[in-house]
């Protein structure tokens, strides 16, 4: 297993949404998750396993970092445990970015969406997408072991203030 850095996610709000990027991507179904944080950019890693005899490696867990210190608690929100994966595919995304994603990826076939999402090997699929021209992003990624439902944890510090979001791709819960 590697971890991976992609970069930096902008969230402009501080109001994080995860979801399946082509199931899900829309205004009216987007809820973020209650543990609302510092509006700000965010590093974000990805675990990947590479199974012997396999060419490519597959996307297991990834972690939006909001300070870099240990989680001391792990909980689900109540409201949004997770997010249902359709398409082998999922995101974070901060709630006021969700329009401009929503309105790339009605361009269909052409959608900068679905071109970040293209494979040119076996190599699982763990971006940081810009919008040039709203300076918006999203972070996208396979979804592990495929379709399913999956949960993000929150991890907070002893103080109680969120130290990170992860969503975990190991088993699915169908």
């Amino acid at each position: 297993m590697a971890v991976e850095d992609l970069g930096k996610l902008d969230l402009p709000s501080g109001h994080l949404y995860a979801c399946d990027p082509f199931v899900a991507l829309d205004r009216e179904s987007a809820a973020a998750y209650s543990a609302s944080v510092p509006a700000g950019s965010y590093p974000v890693q990805v675990a990947r396993v590479r199974q012997e005899g396999a060419s490519g490696s597959r996307v297991v867990a990834v972690k939006l970092v909001i300070w870099d210190e240990p989680a001391f608690t792990w909980e689900v929100d109540d409201d949004q445990p997770g997010y249902g994966v359709d398409a082998g595919a999922g995101c974070f995304i901060d709630l006021e970015s969700v329009p401009v994603f929503e309105r790339l990826h009605q361009a269909g076939a052409d959608s900068p969406v679905r071109a970040a999402f293209r494979r040119t090997d076996d190599e699982a699929v763990a971006t940081i997408l810009a919008d040039a021209a709203s300076g918006h992003a999203m972070a996208i990624f396979s979804s592990g072991v495929g379709d399913g439902y999956y949960p993000t944890w929150i991890g907070r510090a002893v103080s109680g203030h969120v130290v990170c979001f992860v969503t975990q791709f190991m088993n699915p819960e169908a």
